[in-house]
């Protein structure tokens, strides 16, 4: 019987080693096919799109400017703000340089964002300009991070995502399947928000089994809508990082 993953045959030794690539892995096979068609949209409301080696070069921008500030593999990265290529775009280069996303709910009140951020000892924040301002910025996690940027809204105190380089840009770190790259802060059912600690492994699996046999059937024409919350592992997961994995296109709903 065949199955989704028996494609990554052709990119093993080559990309990665071992049962599943990293999501970075993934991403990088998905260039190597499809880097002239559409990965990222938004409307503005005018349509802007990124192509596959745009997104490419700009997880590339981010993750060395990140490198460069000091975000060594295994920090974390706070990531909270809307639905946005911006997003997509910090979660990616999180990962790039081998640290930890911390994908936050932007509707949460600011001191569940202080504390959460604090508990998990964030290096660097990448938010929405309102998010950052509501935050009190006296806080000792704050004053501890090696930097930050805003997704969306511009700051006249603050660098934008995309005004981030750095001046040498650095390949992106091997990771091994195993390697922690998300904590997801559940809603609390008892008492605080748990955080639960995902692997590449359990992420790509997962994108590589929903699609596999009848459950799900995508190709490089497909479009996807990012309409529920990035933060939420569903969206991250079925929409974002399975258009990745087929060379589809993600559109942000930036309503959320």
């Amino acid at each position: 019987m065949e199955h989704s993953w028996d494609e990554l045959d052709q990119y093993r030794g080559a990309y990665f080693c071992g049962q599943w690539p990293s999501i970075i892995d993934m991403l990088l096979i998905t260039e190597s096919t499809f880097g002239h068609r559409p990965a990222f949209t938004v409307f503005t409301p005018e349509r802007v799109t990124l192509t596959f080696t745009e997104v490419v070069d700009n997880v590339r921008r981010v993750g060395s400017a990140l490198a460069e500030a000091g975000v060594e593999r295994g920090d974390r990265v706070v990531i909270n703000g809307k639905n946005s290529p911006e997003w997509a775009i910090a979660y990616l280069a999180t990962l790039w340089i081998g640290a930890v996303v911390v994908p936050l709910d932007n509707q949460m009140p600011c001191s569940r964002m202080e504390s959460l951020s604090a508990f998990v000892e964030a290096s660097y924040l990448f938010a929405d300009k309102n998010i950052i301002e509501a935050l009190d910025q006296t806080q000792a996690w704050y004053q501890g991070l090696k930097g930050c940027a805003t997704l969306l809204g511009a700051s006249d105190d603050i660098a934008p995502i995309g005004g981030m380089a750095a001046k040498r840009e650095v390949d992106h770190v091997p990771l091994d399947e195993d390697a922690l790259a998300a904590i997801l802060f559940t809603s609390g059912t008892t008492g605080a928000e748990k955080g639960a600690m995902l692997t590449h492994a359990n992420i790509v699996s997962d994108v590589y089994q929903a699609c596999d046999g009848m459950f799900l059937s995508l190709d490089e024409h497909d479009v996807l809508y990012a309409l529920l919350p990035l933060h939420h592992s569903y969206c991250c997961t079925a929409v974002l990082l399975e258009a990745i994995k087929h060379g589809a296109e993600c559109v942000f709903g930036q309503d959320i």
